[in-house]
């Protein structure tokens, strides 16, 4: 923590001198409030940083038997997917998107939100 704040402490200073600023400034009290928020913001800023780059501790959870069933089965499908259609002729590229009916046929379109 420490050196963060020791890193940061320009922050600091800067967040005072626009907190000084605004309230000898006075122009509005818009500009005052937004002053003073990013003031504070700035102020905090070291301790902010410090939080946000803490390692973040996952809580290990095991699957049940069914859970790890169903995911297989997912992993399944998608495998089969990319084994199906990655070939010669759709370039060694999987397809957009796939068409079941008719059944296992690629849908030889592109999709809106892969155009420009």
């Amino acid at each position: 923590m420490s050196s963060y704040c020791r890193l940061m402490s320009s922050s600091v200073v800067f967040a005072i001198i626009i907190v000084v600023t605004s309230y000898y400034f006075k122009t509005d009290l818009l500009s005052v409030i937004s002053a003073w928020g990013l003031g504070i913001l700035w102020f905090f800023a070291p301790i902010i940083a410090y939080n946000i780059s803490k390692d973040i501790k996952f809580s290990e959870t095991k699957l049940n038997e069914s859970q790890r069933e169903i995911l297989k089965e997912y992993a399944k499908l998608t495998w089969s997917y990319f084994d199906t259609f990655i070939n010669k002729e759709n370039n060694y590229l999987p397809p957009d998107n796939f068409q079941e009916e008719p059944p296992n046929e690629v849908a030889k379109r592109t999709s809106p939100t892969n155009s420009k």
